[in-house]
């Protein structure tokens, strides 16, 4: 942000920690920045998505894929069974809908303090999980043969994993803010705190059941390459 005109916090070059002292940023970040950004995370999952099934295709690497999947989930699955109904709320917290809503909340209250670019942010880490709906549709990979995905109430297809690439866009985005404008000790404890959460959130969805390990996988990569680019052109 620093070098822009009217848009560099007091104090550059040291943790901004008051958000009401930031102006409103140029009306262009609505008219180019954010379509645009908007426009390369379809691109990117359309284009990532293609690779994948070029790769996919190859018997060998599917052979290693179902390998994996297959060891990584009888590992996960081989926990402590008193683990079952934490993960079950670990997993709730962490759907889109609860993501979906925590980017409200943090919209709404950056919103009161004039920081715009926050709200941007927010915004378009929603519209990403958007696109990762659709994605989901275009690969159209089979869900997991188990008990929790026959009493799904809404049930879509497995990879990449809606709750992973939500979690990571939306508490990335979160562990950001909070790692820049939160004072000491919250600057780390917070964005650890988080990282841990979305961490748990792509473990449970293996626990119960929900996805094979690589839908989780491609969730958290592809939300962090998508937070990666909000920080880049948002610059909330």
């Amino acid at each position: 942000m620093a070098g822009e005109e009217g848009l560099e916090p007091p104090n550059a070059g040291t943790k901004t920690r008051c958000l009401t002292t930031w102006p409103l940023p140029n009306a262009s970040v609505i008219i180019t920045d954010l379509p645009l950004l908007a426009n390369a995370c379809v691109v990117l999952n359309i284009r990532t998505t293609k690779a994948a099934r070029r790769v996919y295709n190859s018997p060998m690497v599917k052979d290693a894929i179902v390998k994996f999947d297959t060891n990584m989930t009888a590992f996960v699955q081989h926990w402590p069974a008193w683990l079952q109904m934490p993960m079950l709320v670990i997993t709730n917290v962490g759907q889109p809908a609860v993501m979906a809503f925590v980017a409200a909340a943090i919209g709404f209250w950056a919103w009161q303090h004039a920081s715009m670019r926050i709200v941007y942010a927010m915004g378009t880490g929603v519209l990403a999980m958007g696109a990762n709906t659709i994605l989901k549709h275009y690969v159209h990979r089979t869900r997991p043969d188990t008990l929790y995905v026959s009493n799904m109430y809404f049930k879509t297809s497995s990879f990449p994993s809606g709750h992973s690439f939500g979690a990571t866009v939306i508490l990335g985005l979160a562990a950001y803010l909070a790692f820049k404008y939160l004072p000491a000790p919250w600057t780390y404890a917070v964005p650890a705190f988080l990282i841990l959460f979305i961490l748990a959130v792509g473990i449970s969805r293996v626990y119960v059941g929900a996805h094979y390990p690589t839908d989780v996988i491609a969730g958290w990569g592809l939300g962090a390459v998508v937070v990666a680019l909000i920080i880049v052109f948002v610059k909330p």
